[in-house]
């Protein structure tokens, strides 16, 4: 199985993405959305309503990769942010978080520092509130 280093930059889309969407609307999505730079060495995370499927985008020097994982029994364990709409987390977390669903439980029970969106840290608590939606904001989506 492909696993992103443990080094690697990666961003969580906190709210609902729509996963239908292929490579080039999620690129969109990164750039129009998100204001992002798609091609910058970077990860980008995106999970649906039932946070039960996954979509990872990443540039490789010629083109756009796009990975998918769906869980059959399990849910993804998500941030539920209102207040950005990515959180920065490191390629380790982002390997647990692919290998066992309820492996990061213990990130977001408890406040602690998450970087939204790769600004100024800031201490976020879990909510369990509607997530907010990733898509819609931008052509394509």
């Amino acid at each position: 199985m492909i696993r992103p280093s443990a080094a690697a930059v990666v961003y969580l889309c906190v709210g609902v993405t729509d996963m239908r969407k292929q490579a080039a609307s999620l690129a969109l999505l990164v750039e129009q959305g998100l204001k992002r730079d798609v091609f910058a060495p970077a990860l980008y995370v995106f999970s649906n309503a039932r946070r039960d499927r996954i979509r990872i985008l990443y540039w490789e020097c010629n083109g756009l990769v796009l990975w998918s994982k769906r869980l059959e029994r399990q849910r993804f364990i998500w941030p539920q942010v209102t207040d950005c709409d990515t959180v920065s987390m490191s390629g380790s977390d982002l390997n647990r978080l692919l290998e066992e669903a309820a492996a990061l439980e213990h990130l977001w029970a408890e406040p602690r520092a998450l970087k939204c969106g790769g600004g100024p840290s800031r201490v976020i608590q879990r909510d369990r509130s509607e997530p907010g939606h990733c898509r819609g904001r931008g052509p394509g989506a």
